[in-house]
This record gives C-alpha cells, sequence and structure tokens, in this order.
C-alpha cells in the first residue's frame, strides 16, 4: 500500500507518520499518511515526508531511541 502511494503523490507533498497504532501489537509499524490539512510533526515521532524530489525521514527531537531505530529500519 505504502509503494502505491509513494507514486501516487509524486506531484505534492505526502506526510506519513510511522508507528506502532495498536495496543495489541506494538512491535508491528505501519506508515499512515496524514490529511494534507492536519499535519504536525509531533516531536516524540517518526514521520515520512514525500517530496517531489527526493524523500525525507523527520526524526523528532524527543522520540526515544528503540522507537527511532525501529522506524528507520522500518522506513528504509
Amino acid at each position: 500500500m505504502f509503494y502505491k502511494r509513494l507514486y501516487e503523490h509524486s506531484e505534492e507533498v505526502s506526510v506519513f507518520a510511522v508507528g506502532s497504532f495498536q495496543l495489541e501489537q506494538p512491535d508491528i509499524l505501519v506508515a499512515r499518511h496524514l490529511m494534507q490539512n492536519k499535519i504536525t510533526l509531533d516531536s516524540r515521532g517518526v514521520f515520512i515526508v514525500l517530496l517531489p524530489s527526493k524523500v525525507v525521514i523527520w526524526v523528532g527531537v524527543h522520540c526515544t531511541k528503540r522507537r527511532k531505530v525501529k522506524s528507520i529500519d522500518f522506513a528504509k
């Protein structure tokens, strides 16, 4: 699904929040697409920002080391 959206939004900026959004399975990470009008980057999180010319992995300054490592591995 992520790869489909990667090419679907090639001419605009898209932001995806990386994280575990299920309490039952906290080790499973997903990239959730954020709506254009509701984008705020939380300093505790990791985000994938798709620009027309490149992909940026944004890591918040208050992100835990464990979450940072897992999220960056997921984003690669």
